[in-house]
């Protein structure tokens, strides 16, 4: 049987020919007749493919002879499928941030098009506000109807809902293909549901973090410390053997196996507090200084493998397949000392991540609290409004509103108790503060006000309720402000006592520079065969065990700070080495060379003191805005430019210019982007030239920039190039968000490292009247005090004066406002 196949509804015409002279002639369908058009000897005719079925094709010619036993012929309809919706991204649950956008990845299919794509979704308060979900529906214009196979990418944004912590936003996409015949047939895909977390969630969520995290590093110390018990006694094994048997061998395998693990284990944590740090950052729970040194502490994680590691377990693996003792017995010794290396930098970012956590703590405090009042204020408004009118379910929501802000106040209570205690170690008087505040009688009134709101509210007592309501607002400022003085005084306290440190430590430092330079020039004027080298050579070492003492110091000074740079500690050991090579040769006799070293060593010492000078100089300024208004500035032209850049890449993708024309406008954009991009270069040299922190985003941009600019070049803009544009600008409009309020936040802390200000009355001016204080001056007196002879305090004044110098060009080079930019 013959068949003939279409979609439904499709057109089937026929055409056929004879060989007589048609009379007439018809189609049978189903029983039904369709006559066909007759001329001479053809026919023709169509019908409409409705249902499956048969026909068969009937002849009579004009002597009234039909054809015997037609043909019948089959009719198939094809199915038009389902339009097929596969969704990349999002995933099934996701949690917003502060940037409350959600990217869209769908992948699309259908046999023949569509006709719409759209998103419906429904905006859920939390059931205590009693409020009906928001429903609405839109549509997504990036669907090109006729294209069968698609890869949709676009972005929601969901600012305009005015999203609060708890608010859910459930929604899923619906499909439809372009059958106009049967009806245009849809696929919906499964709910998604996006939420916004409240502040304690978040917090309780990066705390169980942080805490697994502490449990991981605290293992892993351990870990390292029984891979170099290990080592070492393989190592003792290897001594005494001419050769290891089996059991030897498969024990420094496993040994070598153990240590791999424990690397990726090192890889892992880094994962872990980058995991921390990216949360934290999407919800803005640090401020942005903490937020830098938790980055910088996922950086050291990573580098924490000595560059020798690698090296040192392929020479142990060639050892033992050669059976090479003395080779083994090398790189076992080298590998004990890694492990020991390895534990003690994980020993030493314990106790910092322990201080950030310290820090933390009281970030959370003030976050919370802040938040808590803006939500008591917001309350009392409402509160304010209502009336003898005001229905009762308005009141019973209002009450169940001051039910949860109760009980975010008694959370924050022993929120206090916890941040006593994590504070303590690091200042008593902010842990006594915090202790006290937290069984006050502020503390306590702020939680019967609150109470007696909550009850009134209940019981219909409104005029009560705005009283107490009141209240509890003015007693929440109250507290607000006593945990924005103790997280200022704990900055002041810590921020003091480091610099203290480090001023004590810079000043040795100086001290046994002096020292080294007096004995370079009893040295130089000290012939070879000088019966004083050898008391020469004993004084070298007094001061290289007293550098030795310094390095100690430093060490346990590491374990409080990252100011400890590596710079520092490539000056010390420099200036080590040196002394260790004066020391050697003076044993020699070999003056000249003795000298050399000396000066080396000089010049170690030099380069870490000014090391010490500018980590003192970034304490001072952590905390203050110094810069940021500048930088603010150049990437809000920036971001003009690129936005106007944006608008000629958007004519362009319409596609109404004329060939000629759209290369000029190419062109255009191109000189345009690369100089967008000169002048990013330079506000991020100067930047990083001025101590500023936070260019990551920065450099983000500047690769998307990259990619933008090398498609101008090939002549070529596409759907991604201007995704790329998009990006660019929105990155941008993002950072000047972050570095807005990391000024904001960083105006509120301490500047000042010495002790607490003074004031007048309560306008009054501080003693310095508001001048930054100079660490300079201020280190440069205490060493002129310290009893230096008159030729050591001459050297001291003139290194001092090199290290002013240096600040003067530093911040004559940040004062400047000019930003060249290319058009």
């Amino acid at each position: 049987m013959a068949v003939v196949q279409g979609l439904k509804g499709s057109t089937v015409q026929i055409y056929l020919s004879s060989n007589r002279v048609l009379e007439s002639a018809w189609l049978m369908i189903n029983g039904e007749r369709l006559d066909l058009a007759s001329t001479h000897r053809s026919a023709s005719g169509y019908f409409t493919m409705i249902d499956e079925s048969e026909f068969t094709v009937n002849l009579v010619d004009q002597r009234g002879i039909t054809n015997r036993d037609p043909v019948p012929y089959s009719i198939e309809i094809i199915p038009d499928h389902d339009p097929s919706l596969f969704v990349i991204k999002p995933p099934p649950m996701i949690e917003l941030g502060n940037v409350q956008t959600i990217p869209i990845h769908l992948e699309i299919e259908d046999d023949y098009g569509f006709t719409d794509l759209q998103v419906a979704y429904e905006v859920r308060r939390p059931t205590y506000l009693q409020a009906d979900p928001y429903v609405a529906m839109f549509t997504i214009n990036d669907l090109n109807p006729d294209t069968i196979v698609q890869m949709i990418h676009t972005l929601w944004d969901l600012v305009d809902m005015l999203l609060m912590p708890e608010d859910e936003v459930h929604f899923h996409f619906e499909l439809t293909d372009n059958d106009d015949i049967s009806g245009p047939k849809k696929t919906v895909s499964s709910t998604f549901i996006a939420r916004v977390p409240s502040l304690s969630d978040l917090y309780e969520t990066a705390e169980n973090a942080e805490s697994d995290f502490m449990e991981e590093m605290e293992s892993g110390a351990e870990e390292f410390q029984e891979l170099k018990e290990l080592f070492e006694a393989l190592g003792l094994e290897a001594l005494k053997a001419k050769e290891l048997d089996w059991d030897q061998q498969q024990s420094v395998k496993n040994a070598m196996e153990k240590a791999k693990e424990q690397f990726a284990n090192l890889e892992k944590m880094a994962e872990a507090i980058e995991s921390i740090t990216e949360q934290a950052d999407k919800h803005e729970l640090f401020s942005p200084d903490l937020l830098d040194k938790f980055k910088e502490l996922s950086e050291l994680i990573r580098d924490v493998i000595p560059e020798d590691m690698l090296t040192n377990m392929d020479d142990l693996q060639e050892a033992l397949e050669n059976m090479d003792m003395k080779q083994l017995q090398d790189a076992v010794s080298d590998l004990a000392d890694n492990m020991d290396q390895i534990e003690q930098e994980l020993d030493r970012y314990l106790e910092i991540f322990k201080r950030l956590q310290a820090e933390q703590k009281m970030d959370e405090l003030q976050t919370r609290m802040e938040q808590l009042f803006e939500q008591q204020q917001s309350l009392d408004q409402e509160i304010n409004q209502a009336n003898e009118q005001t229905d009762q379910s308005t009141l019973e929501r209002l009450a169940q509103e001051e039910k949860r802000n109760l009980e975010e106040f008694e959370n924050l209570k022993f929120l206090m108790e916890d941040a006593s205690e994590l504070v303590e170690p690091y200042s008593q008087k902010t842990s006594d503060d915090l202790s006290e505040l937290a069984e006050s009688l502020l503390t306590e009134q702020t939680e019967s006000s609150l109470m007696e709101t909550m009850e009134n509210l209940s019981q219909q007592n409104l005029q009560q309720a705005q009283n107490s309501s009141e209240q509890s607002l003015d007693n929440l400022q109250m507290m607000m402000q006593q945990l924005m003085q103790m997280q200022q005084q704990f900055q002041q306290e810590t921020v003091a006592e480091m610099v203290a440190k480090f001023q004590a430590l810079m000043q040795d430092m100086l001290y046994l520079s002096s020292q080294e330079e007096q004995l370079r020039s009893d040295v130089k004027s000290a012939s070879r065969n000088s019966p004083r080298l050898r008391e020469l050579a004993a004084r070298q070492q007094i001061l290289q065990d007293q550098l030795q003492s310094m390095m100690n110091q430093m060490i346990e000074l590491s374990k409080e700070t990252f100011a400890i740079t590596p710079e520092i500690g490539r000056g010390v050991g420099k200036a080590n080495a040196g002394m260790q090579e004066a020391k050697n040769k003076l044993t020699d006799r070999n003056v000249s060379q003795a000298g050399k070293s000396q000066d080396a060593a000089m010049e170690g010492l030099n380069e870490a003191a000014l090391g010490l000078f500018n980590s003192m100089q970034s304490m001072q300024q952590t905390g203050s805005a110094s810069g940021y208004a500048q930088f603010l500035k150049m990437m809000q032209q920036m971001a003009g430019q690129q936005q106007g850049l944006n608008q000629q890449g958007l004519q362009l993708s319409m596609g109404q210019m004329a060939a000629a024309a759209q290369q000029q406008m190419m062109r255009q954009m191109l000189q345009k982007q690369q100089g967008i991009r000169k002048s990013l270069e330079q506000m991020m040299n100067e930047m990083r030239h001025s101590g500023q922190k936070g260019m990551g985003d920065l450099g983000g941009i500047g690769k998307e920039m990259d990619e933008v600019i090398k498609d101008l070049q090939r002549r070529r803009f596409t759907r991604k190039t201007q995704e790329r544009q998009q990006r660019i600008l929105s990155r941008m409009l993002d950072s000047q968000t972050s570095m807005t309020q990391r000024g904001f936040k960083d105006e509120r802390k301490s500047t000042s490292a010495e002790s607490m200000v003074s004031f007048e009355g309560p306008g009054g001016l501080p003693a310095d009247m508001g001048q930054r204080q100079n660490l300079a001056l201020q280190a440069l007196n205490k060493a002129i005090n310290a009893g230096y002879s008159r030729e050591h305090q001459i050297m001291i004044k003139r290194y001092f004066n090199s290290l002013s110098q240096l600040q003067i060009e530093q911040e004559n080079l940040e004062s400047d406002p000019e930003v060249e930019i290319e058009q």
